[in-house]
């Protein structure tokens, strides 16, 4: 009896988690880059974690001339610019409101754990910055259609561009 209470012991239970998504905001950075070609911009950088408790989160490259979105993209963006102390959607972005976040091998769960956790890291270009204050809401979508939960980044305060 005491060799399967030590074993047991020294089972580790494993952790269960469900099919759908969860993300958790972890934080945001802006820096000034220049661009291969050249140009200056402010890139940011937005980072969270997930955990998928089935593991099927993360895209597949897709055939070329592939048009079904949910197989382009899993992660997808709001963003908010505060107007007089409200936040207000800005819909006329030049930057997309998806990005696509790949499958690697290093994603891959054999056995009974199939639990996939890990960090993302997005990078947000601006060319030309109008506001000083902005917020994006955010989630992902993995490859069974769960969609995770929506987070929040806190405020951003982004410095105005340096009169040239």
């Amino acid at each position: 009896m005491l060799f399967f209470s030590s074993f047991f012991a020294g089972c580790e239970k494993i952790q269960s988690y469900p099919a759908t998504p969860q993300i958790k905001y972890k934080n945001f950075w802006v820096r000034d880059t220049t661009l291969i070609e050249g140009e200056a911009i402010r890139l940011g950088t937005l980072s969270f974690t997930f955990v998928d408790g089935d593991g099927d989160f993360g895209l597949f490259e897709p055939d070329s001339g592939e048009t079904d979105t949910t197989k382009l993209y899993n992660l997808y963006f709001k963003f908010y610019q505060k107007i007089n102390g409200a936040f207000i959607q800005d819909t006329n972005l030049k930057s997309k409101p998806y990005y696509p976040v790949y499958f690697t091998e290093a994603m891959r769960r054999e056995g009974q754990d199939k639990t996939l956790k890990g960090t993302v890291a997005v990078n947000l270009e601006y060319y030309v910055i109008n506001y000083d204050t902005i917020k994006y809401e955010f989630f992902i979508v993995d490859r069974a259609q769960n969609k995770s939960n929506v987070e929040e980044t806190p405020e951003l305060v982004l410095r105005p561009e340096p009169e040239k």
